[in-house]
């Protein structure tokens, strides 16, 4: 953590417990904001990538999984599109079925 949020931590744990506060439970608190300010970052993080991904259109790994499969069954000439639709999106279809 930066230096200045150990500064901060330390002013709220010494502002709540004060004198009063046993070693432990001061550690205790001490540790909890620490892990509250970890949680948050995390979070802010996962918001910062959802936000990105939804802003990019980045294609997640399934869906590029999915996309790279049905390429390589092209590629592969496993995968035939319906002759009419192709031969209407593909002028210069050499293909037999042209009509």
């Amino acid at each position: 953590m930066k230096p200045n949020m150990d500064v901060m931590i330390e002013n709220l744990v010494e502002a709540t417990m004060g004198q009063k506060g046993s070693a432990r439970e001061m550690h205790v608190l001490r540790e909890s904001l620490r892990a509250l300010v970890r949680f948050a970052k995390a979070e802010q993080l996962i918001e910062i990538r959802t936000s990105v991904r939804k802003l990019t259109g980045a294609i997640t790994i399934t869906e590029g999984r999915r996309k790279a499969k049905v390429e390589a069954l092209v590629r592969q000439g496993q995968l035939e599109l319906n002759s009419g639709e192709h031969c209407q999106a593909n002028s210069s279809c050499t293909k037999n079925h042209q009509k």
